[in-house]
């Protein structure tokens, strides 16, 4: 849907990762995965990357996402889609630990699928 994006930042909202003061989110991160059919490589694509923040607000629209949503292709040869989630941990104690932020990030790629048949 053309609200893909939004949806899946809602998802994140309330899960443990957006509703837990150990962490920050600080970037999502939603983009387009090439696939190669003839080697089945899966690689990210540089280009196509709408970059929000944990709340919805796109931090590369100018006006518009580079891959908009409702642009993918779910059907016939379907899109894959990565999500990269960046995230700070701040240590509850500097005195045996780094005192800045641990930044980490996790990233799932997924193939697109239809709603229904």
């Amino acid at each position: 849907t053309a609200q893909a994006d939004q949806d899946i930042l809602g998802t994140l909202r309330q899960s443990s990762l957006g509703t837990t003061s150990l962490a920050a989110v600080t970037e999502v991160d939603i983009f387009k995965v090439d696939y190669d059919s003839s080697s089945g490589n899966l690689t990210p694509d540089p280009v196509d990357v709408n970059r929000y923040t944990l709340a919805g607000a796109c931090l590369n629209c100018t006006p518009n996402p580079p891959w908009p949503a409702s642009t993918r292709q779910v059907g016939g040869s379907p899109d894959f889609l990565g999500v990269t989630i960046k995230y700070g941990y701040t240590w509850k104690s500097g005195v045996l630990l780094a005192a800045h932020p641990l930044a980490l990030q996790e990233t799932y790629w997924m193939r697109l699928e239809p709603q229904s048949y």
